[in-house]
């Protein structure tokens, strides 16, 4: 991404997120970001999207234009800048007379989210593009962009939908046409009787660079209690990540259990950052939540320079 352009002076207005506290957040030195965030407590913070910003705005400039992609991108698509808010709408669409009041999301229908918003986003970014080229400003980013959204969004399968949407709210990994970085395994699953389709647990594999690899496994046990199991190596910050969720599930309403289990160090390093999400079509919200926060927070920990 060039780091000459600014995606927001294209977009016509700034929106309100998460995300954009980094542009205003100083970031702390390396002695008052280590006080801050240590293996003890994340009790500095009064929220969960505080940890994320800060998070942010003391990693690399090229996950600050990570961010700012993400931002432009939910905000031509007309999508929910906070992923909860989307978790809600796609709630309320998955309701069913069998499954009203029982959490459940069928992940495919954010494609009724998206409804037309796609092609009307790609004609402005062509708007967009026209009135950047007469200034003289490099548009590849937009193209980039644009390609994103007729290639995967607009006209991709539904695996690629619900993955490049899901990417728009992980601002630690780049936006790009082929997404290599985030997969999104859905597996088929056939209605009882009665014409529901029950949950499944949903595996994440996480490979970051200073931890290797973890793998989570997220279920539900009941309307708002979720159970996560995360394999491990014996370095990775059990205690900040178990403080994190904790905060995380109180803010979100729901209780959580989180247990770990020791995995063998490796040889092998991994170069960069990646995740892969295997889950069925129906998804509780609280494991949904849960799953976006806890992508996010182990991600920014990987990124940064200091120990945690």
């Amino acid at each position: 991404m060039n780091n000459n352009f600014n995606i927001f002076s294209v977009a016509g207005k700034i929106v309100q997120d998460t995300i954009l506290k980094v542009n205003s957040l100083k970031p702390n030195s390396n002695a008052n970001f280590q006080q801050q965030i240590s293996a003890n407590n994340l009790n500095n913070y009064n929220s969960t999207s505080n940890i994320l910003a800060d998070f942010l705005a003391n990693v690399q400039t090229q996950n600050m234009e990570f961010a700012q992609a993400s931002q432009y991108m939910k905000d031509i698509l007309s999508l929910p800048q906070e992923f909860k808010d989307l978790i809600s709408q796609l709630k309320t669409l998955s309701q069913t007379p069998q499954n009203n009041g029982q959490n459940l999301l069928n992940i495919l229908l954010v494609q009724n989210i998206l409804g037309n918003n796609p092609k009307e986003a790609l004609q402005t970014m062509i708007q967009q593009m026209a009135e950047m080229a007469r200034k003289n400003i490099d548009i590849n980013q937009m193209k980039e962009l644009m390609t994103v959204i007729s290639g995967n969004i607009a006209s991709g399968s539904n695996s690629e939908l619900v993955k490049n949407v899901m990417l728009l709210y992980i601002p630690f990994l780049p936006i790009s046409p082929k997404a290599e970085n985030l997969d999104w395994e859905i597996k088929e699953q056939k209605p009882d009787k009665s014409g529901n389709i029950k949950e499944e647990i949903v595996d994440i594999l996480i490979s970051t660079i200073k931890y290797q690899n973890i793998r989570l496994s997220l279920s539900c046990d009941g309307l708002s209690h979720v159970d996560v199991i995360v394999n491990c190596t014996s370095d990775f910050p059990k205690k900040v990540l178990t403080d994190f969720v904790k905060m995380f599930s109180k803010e979100n309403n729901f209780t959580v259990k989180i247990a770990y289990e020791d995995m063998k160090q490796t040889e092998n390093k991994n170069t960069k950052q990646s995740v892969k999400i295997m889950s069925g079509l129906v998804v509780n919200s609280c494991v949904m939540l849960l799953l976006q926060g806890i992508i996010n927070f182990v991600l920014s920990m990987d990124l940064k320079k200091e120990e945690i």
